[in-house]
């Protein structure tokens, strides 16, 4: 009987985790919203509660098993790129891995506070020209719209360099940077302090930062969400 409660018990809390909505951070610099319903295809008669049961534990079991791999893989990749940053600094001071500890922490919460503040220039030297134009039409949009983004808690968990790429010039280097940060994000309406979407409830986050050298000096040039990047094609 012990053991049969212990049973259920378990299948609760892996069907508890199973239909909790993942959602990505509402309006961060580079996040954006998903949502939507879940359908399942096939139709046809209902199955037993038994066989319900039995799925809900082999989806929680390979869900917590892809979380492994993928933390696995993630500092796989992280290993070998310091390892190859490291060869780089050799003939070029700019792969210095401790200066870049430095300098991804500058541009994330740089850029962050710039997002929130509806102000690029004042993250204009950790912005490619590209990014800084998109993020400026953005941000003008959102005053228009009176739409502020809301940033607090910010804090940068996770900064691990996943790829790096070296070419003749400093003109085509670029490294992908795996980000794992958590924040209260929510949007305000500015007119009446509203809050029009998002949670006040802290979330962790995922995402892939694009680096890119302009002017001799590493800048953040694309973000990417954790669905939108196959680590194997780095």
């Amino acid at each position: 009987m012990l053991m049969k409660k212990k049973i259920i018990m378990i299948g609760v809390v892996l069907l508890f985790l199973t239909v909790l909505p993942a959602h990505a951070a509402m309006a961060r610099a580079g996040g954006g919203e998903t949502g939507g319903t879940h359908a399942f295809p096939g139709g046809g008669q209902p199955s037993s509660p038994l066989s319900q049961f039995l799925n809900y534990i082999l989806f929680g079991a390979a869900a917590s098993g892809g979380a492994i791999i993928f933390f696995v893989r993630v500092h796989a990749k992280g290993a070998k790129t310091r390892r190859i940053m490291k060869q780089l600094e050799k003939i070029d001071c700019s792969w210095n891995y401790k200066d870049y500890k430095k300098t991804i922490e500058t541009i994330f919460y740089k850029v962050q506070n710039a997002w929130m503040e509806r102000d690029q220039d004042s993250a204009r030297d950790c912005l490619s020209r590209s990014l800084y134009n998109q993020y400026r039409i953005k941000s003008e949009w959102m005053i228009v719209r009176h739409e502020k983004n809301i940033l607090k808690n910010i804090r940068l968990m996770e900064a691990i360099p996943v790829d790096a790429e070296d070419y003749a010039g400093d003109g085509n280097d670029f490294m992908w940077i795996y980000i794992k940060a958590r924040a209260v994000d929510y949007t305000i309406d500015d007119r009446t302090m509203e809050r029009k979407f998002g949670s006040k409830v802290g979330k962790t986050f995922v995402e892939y930062w694009k680096l890119i050298k302009e002017e001799n000096r590493w800048v953040l040039d694309e973000i990417k969400q954790k669905d939108e990047l196959n680590l194997n094609s780095l």
